[in-house]
């Protein structure tokens, strides 16, 4: 009983409908936000930079929820521990490493791999 459950289970969430087994859209921020990291203009209190950095945050998410289905060991984010539980905190984080250098980053903590996973998405080369 409990394998035809997690197979029911797993049929639903790999349906498109489900809305679990794809990340297709960084918000409609990603555009201008990715043009002004490339025109130099972004700055850390822009109003668009926060969507941009939750969806990076949904990503990061999904891809970890990918890599533990595929890896079949539990994918999950490094976050330092006093931004654990402050998504504010995170946010402006994100926000600082966006502006300043253009990038998002993310490292993921993989069981068996020498260290975490570093995930950086570079805007300046889009």
């Amino acid at each position: 009983m409990q394998a035809w459950l997690l197979a029911e289970l797993v049929r639903y969430l790999e349906h498109p409908r489900s809305g679990a087994a794809a990340f297709d859209d960084m918000g409609a921020a990603w555009v201008p936000v990715r043009e002004a990291v490339a025109a130099n203009t972004l700055r850390a209190a822009d109003r668009k930079i926060g969507a941009v950095t939750m969806s990076w945050e949904k990503l990061v998410r999904h891809l970890c929820l990918q890599m533990t289905s595929q890896l079949g060991v539990a994918v999950s984010p490094v976050v330092p521990r006093r931004l654990a539980k402050d998504q504010l905190a995170r946010a402006q984080v994100a926000a600082s490493e966006l502006a300043g250098a253009g990038t998002l980053s993310a490292a993921l903590r993989v069981p068996g791999a020498a260290g975490p996973v570093t995930v950086v998405a570079d805007l300046r080369t889009a």
